[in-house]
């Protein structure tokens, strides 16, 4: 699911967006709700290319058996990993099967990097290990998918397929990562049961924050204009870097609407942000400018935390 930070991120890319379109605030939202939604999508792709890999592993056997010459390993192939049951019911899981059709998701022409993949994979001693094993117990099934997807989420060419799909995946990649191993390290091992789909959210709330977030930053922008440039004297307005304002402003919603948020929260999330999306000395100016309005917006009431340790 996505946590709090990748919401922060998912709304500072949305604003962004609505800074340089000149956009309507409505459509800011639908963008930042097509763009979490669109996480979703990639989870659900990376549960499909763990679904292909079986897939690909069925596809091989029966090829060898009808090779005109086959080898004494093709006519007695090992269905070890055919017959994996977590792997079976990820292929065949209505409810999740369900998903890839209504969201459309296919591998198309990039299967064939996926059997690139695939066939590097066979070459392992986690795989070799693993079809020569007998009666492997739960634990080891499970396992045995995990490293699939390990092998998966490291392979730098599956990156490159992803940025070229969706700009922002690179970003979600973290978030997919986690929902993938939550279904993988929570789904039962046995045959026919059914897969634990992950959620994108943990609650409506989540979404709420995500929402408010970013609608009070478009409608307190001329507001928030005024408060970073009173406190940001050795700076000409139109030369603080506008990622640097957007974070500003997605902090002065929370100090000042999230009354539950932890002002030291707030500071920390939005300096580690501009790390991650801004220059080596945002971190700095940002904090600087944040602790000046924080004092301010506190001595007027606008910043009213609720409950102890919150300043």
């Amino acid at each position: 699911m996505l946590t709090r930070r990748q919401l922060r991120i998912k709304a500072l890319q949305a604003l962004y967006a609505q800074h340089i379109t000149g956009s309507s605030m409505q459509k800011a939202i639908r963008a930042f709700e097509e763009s979490n939604e669109n996480v979703f999508h990639l989870y659900l792709l990376e549960m499909k290319a763990i679904g292909e890999f079986h897939r690909l592993e069925e596809e091989r056997l029966e090829r060898g058996k009808h090779k005109k010459i086959p080898s004494a390993e093709d006519l007695k192939p090992n269905y070890t990993m055919v017959e994996h049951p977590l792997l079976k019911n990820i292929r065949t899981d209505k409810a999740l099967s369900e998903m890839f059709e209504e969201q459309t998701v296919r591998w198309g022409d990039d299967r064939d990097i996926l059997r690139s993949i695939y066939k590097k994979f066979i070459q392992t001693e986690v795989y070799t290990n693993f079809v020569n094993s007998q009666n492997p117990d739960a634990s080891a099934l499970r396992q045995f998918v995990m490293d699939i997807y390990g092998y998966l989420a490291h392979d730098e060419v599956l990156h490159e397929v992803y940025e070229g799909r969706n700009i922002h995946w690179t970003d979600d990649l973290e978030a997919v990562q986690m929902m993938v191993v939550f279904t993988i390290s929570q789904s039962p091992t046995e045959e026919g049961a059914p897969v634990s789909i992950a959620q994108l959210y943990k609650d409506d709330e989540d979404l709420d924050y995500g929402i408010e977030l970013l609608k009070k930053a478009i409608q307190n922008e001329a507001y928030f204009d005024e408060l970073i440039a009173a406190k940001a004297t050795n700076w000409d307005g139109d030369r603080i870097a506008v990622i640097d304002k957007l974070l500003m402003k997605l902090a002065l919603v929370e100090l000042i609407y999230f009354n539950q948020i932890p002002v030291k929260v707030t500071f920390n999330e939005y300096i580690e942000l501009s790390k991650q999306f801004s220059t080596s000395k945002s971190g700095v100016f940002i904090n600087g400018v944040l602790d000046k309005l924080t004092a301010q917006l506190t001595e007027s009431g606008e910043i009213r935390k609720i409950g102890r340790g919150l300043l």
